[in-house]
């Protein structure tokens, strides 16, 4: 047995001795384990296979600090000989355990995310092998850093320059809530036969919060920003919308254009009405009717045509995103910093890359 006053000797010792380089709360509990096993053993359940295989690191950090401090501790009188080799015995078989499960979890997730089916049919085997249930749904979570927990039953592959979490059978929102400190972007929900689509998206919505064109919130939920990505799939195509339904403003002094153009942006959110521009705008009915009628005038029946309107919108809305933020282009401020300038930050953001 290990008395109390030496455990916490420990335990204070391979703590700092690990610092920061791994969870706090993940090695606390892998010491605990391997403490609590010179009593009583150390069975290997589902959970605890599960739990070591997803922080194997951290067990081969707290194990190697640990052997580091033992012989000290022995030295010193603090801890008996036998309860040195015991714990040793139980480090070094639980390491075995350890590794075997990793790679069986490592493999498991290398082959739910192969783009050939016979690998993804082969993952049915690897999960039966590791204790693994299989999920009907699960998405993919990409990581701007080391997480310090993992969400219960996920696969994770965090030695990539990007780190990728699995998690199987996602319900709500309030997992993600684990991945504190690094930025999470959390794929779509799909079935556990199309992991690689959840991955993807997941990476695609990555680098468009890098560039700007996504709010960079602590966590990123894909199903939030579906019209960002297909507007900023094509971005080519969204200059050349907005080269098409944009141009009868060409002939317009840079202030008038702009001006035009945050008309244009509340007329489109408020369907029509006059009264409700005139209150998003925060100007005279009487300025607005000014204004849209000039704009009917360039226009003529176009802006009459839905479609026509849907293909204004989405240029607007797809060249809000790609400028925000940026300086004047061709003289004409950018659609969100001349929201933002006229004191309308509400109708900025709605058009601005946050919620494209």
């Amino acid at each position: 047995m290990i008395s109390g006053s030496t455990a916490a000797l420990i335990r204070d010792d391979v703590l700092a001795a690990v610092g920061r380089s791994v969870p706090g709360p993940v090695a606390e509990r892998v010491l605990a384990d391997y403490l609590a096993a010179v009593a009583t053993g150390f069975e290997w359940t589902e959970e605890r296979r599960g739990y070591y295989a997803q922080h194997a690191d951290v067990a081969r950090a707290v194990l190697r600090a640990l052997w580091r401090h033992l012989e000290v501790l022995a030295r010193e009188g603090h801890l008996q000989w036998d309860a040195v080799w015991r714990l040793g015995d139980i480090a070094l078989a639980a390491q075995d355990e350890i590794d075997a499960s990793a790679a069986g979890h490592r493999r498991l997730l290398e082959q739910l995310l192969s783009e050939k089916e016979s690998e993804r049919r082969a993952a049915q085997r690897t999960a039966r092998q590791v204790g693994w249930p299989m999920p009907e749904t699960l998405c993919m979570v990409v990581l701007t850093g080391q997480p310090t927990e993992l969400p219960a039953g996920a696969l994770a592959d965090l030695r990539r320059e990007v780190p990728r979490v699995l998690v199987p059978d996602p319900d709500g929102q309030a997992w993600a809530r684990c991945f504190q400190g690094p930025r999470a972007v959390v794929g779509p929900v799909v079935p556990s036969t199309e992991a690689v689509r959840s991955l993807e998206q997941a990476l695609e919505v990555g680098q468009l919060v890098q560039a700007g064109f996504v709010a960079a919130d602590d966590v990123v939920w894909c199903d939030e920003h579906l019209r960002a990505l297909l507007l900023m799939r094509n971005r080519g195509l969204i200059r050349q919308l907005g080269d098409r339904t944009l141009a009868p403003l060409k002939t317009m002094e840079p202030k008038k254009r702009a001006r035009s153009w945050e008309t244009l942006l509340a007329w489109l959110r408020a369907r029509g009405n006059l009264a409700e521009v005139a209150e998003i705008l925060r100007l005279h009915p009487q300025t607005v009717r000014y204004r849209m009628k000039e704009l009917h005038r360039l226009y003529g029946e176009s802006l009459d045509d839905p479609g026509f309107r849907l293909d204004l919108e989405l240029a607007l809305r797809g060249l809000a995103a790609l400028y925000a933020g940026q300086v004047a282009r061709d003289g004409v401020p950018p659609l969100v910093n001349v929201l933002r300038a006229r004191g309308l930050p509400d109708l900025a953001d709605e058009y601005s890359g946050d919620r494209v």
